[in-house]
């Protein structure tokens, strides 16, 4: 045989062998595919935020996509929007008084709401400015990305963004609450308080009180459809 047809069969064993090996351990589509069918199942097609705790084999299942979906981890179990929750229901049921003697009694509390949802707002709209850019920075195939932005929008996006627009009706209820326990606790001798309703002894009080309760009255409404659209985003209900 001659050299030159022996180094060619020589070369071409080789370039068999090599792509024999990178084929070997390439299981990049089939964790790919397991992947996708998490996150469609598991996230985008339940109802409400779900993060699932991955299992080792589902680890082992996913290869290196373990780590795209750590993006996603790695916002809802950080303790710092974990503590953001907690802080949130708390300013939320401080605006939750049950009579105008409470609402009078506790304007100090109201007058902190808004510094303290600015701060929660803030942390929150942070983590999510992280996330984001690490989301971006994740090398995707196509029929991957469509989903993963799905399951991150569900997870991530939609809570922070429902949060967001929930922070300003809360501020405005607080607001609303201020000036009406101000103007009674200013008023006492020209008020009369039962339970949940107040009255001005004279027409000018009165109707100056009526303007201050339907300004607090109307924000019921936009707090109630926010609570609801909160709830659904996050627990699908």
């Amino acid at each position: 045989m001659h050299s030159f047809t022996r180094r060619g069969f020589a070369l071409a064993g080789i370039t068999v062998l090599a792509v024999f090996l990178s084929g070997c351990g390439d299981n990049e589509p089939e964790q790919r595919k397991a992947f996708i069918a998490f996150l469609q199942t598991r996230i985008v097609d339940k109802a409400g935020v779900h993060v699932p705790q991955l299992t080792d084999d589902e680890k082992n299942s996913f290869g290196p996509y373990v780590d795209h979906f750590a993006v996603i981890t790695a916002f809802t179990d950080n303790p710092e929007m974990m503590a953001t929750g907690a802080k949130m229901q708390t300013i939320t049921q401080r605006v939750s008084l049950n009579s105008i003697q409470d609402l009078v009694d506790h304007r100090a509390d109201l007058k902190s709401v808004s510094d303290d949802l600015a701060k929660v707002q803030e942390t929150m709209n942070r983590e999510l400015a992280k996330s984001t850019a690490a989301r971006t920075a994740l090398k995707q195939p196509d029929d991957l990305k469509a989903v993963f932005d799905k399951a991150f929008e569900k997870d991530v996006a939609a809570p922070v963004r429902a949060f967001n627009e929930t922070f300003p009706i809360v501020a405005d209820i607080a607001a609303a609450g201020i000036k009406l326990g101000d103007y009674v606790d200013s008023h006492r001798s020209k008020v009369t308080m039962s339970g949940r309703s107040v009255g001005g002894e004279d027409p000018q009080t009165a109707k100056e009180l009526d303007i201050l309760v339907k300004n607090l009255a109307a924000q019921a409404p936009r707090f109630q459809e926010a609570q609801r659209h909160l709830r659904s985003i996050l627990q699908g209900s």
